[in-house]
């Protein structure tokens, strides 16, 4: 389980259950901002975006994203013992998934998180630094060994360590957005 007093890096190899919430995303319904027409917004299921996350994932990086499942479903996503999420392309872009853990190191409700810019999650990164990330994973299509800090909604600062930032794109090559896949963190208080 996660002991938020630990300060030093652990790999997410526990049971998240008793953190799970009852507005988990596997329950609901995601907006996806990134209309490609004026006219709307596009609706897409829950189940739709983590599999786009799962194949955008696996396609890039040529490995399954949940070590030894090659063919994970939404439940095992949403529960995994890592951290996911994603956002749209918009301008500035929010949030449009996370998973339960990610919900819990954020310390959000799904609803409060797919409001989110995802610039507002980084800790003390410069803007520089965050702009040259997303750039970074726009032209490689992803990168591995990312750190950086993070702010929960409570203001606590976690650090990641060695996660996958990539390129989310539909079955038809478009643009969807990045996701990162957090397998290791550190509470900085």
């Amino acid at each position: 389980i996660l002991d938020p007093f630990n300060t030093t890096f652990r790999t997410a190899r526990h049971r998240w259950s008793r953190h799970r919430q009852a507005n988990s995303p596997a329950a609901g319904i995601l907006v996806n901002r990134d209309s490609l027409s004026p006219k709307g917004q596009i609706l897409m299921s829950i189940q739709q975006h983590v599999r786009l996350l799962i194949q955008s994932y696996c396609s890039l990086l040529g490995r399954p994203m949940i070590d030894g499942v090659d063919e994970p479903n939404v439940e095992e996503v949403c529960n995994a013992d890592f951290a996911l999420v994603s956002h749209g392309t918009e301008a500035d872009p929010l949030f449009n998934f996370g998973n339960n853990l990610a919900l819990t190191l954020f310390e959000r409700s799904f609803e409060d998180f797919i409001q989110l810019p995802s610039r507002k999650s980084f800790g003390q990164t410069r803007d520089e630094d965050r702009i040259r990330l997303l750039d970074e994973v726009a032209r490689n299509g992803f990168i591995e060994n990312y750190s950086g800090v993070r702010v929960s909604a409570s203001g606590r600062k976690f650090e990641i360590n060695n996660a996958v930032v990539w390129t989310v794109g539909d079955e038809h090559g478009v643009y969807r957005g990045q996701a990162a896949k957090i397998s290791t963190w550190r509470y900085l208080d």
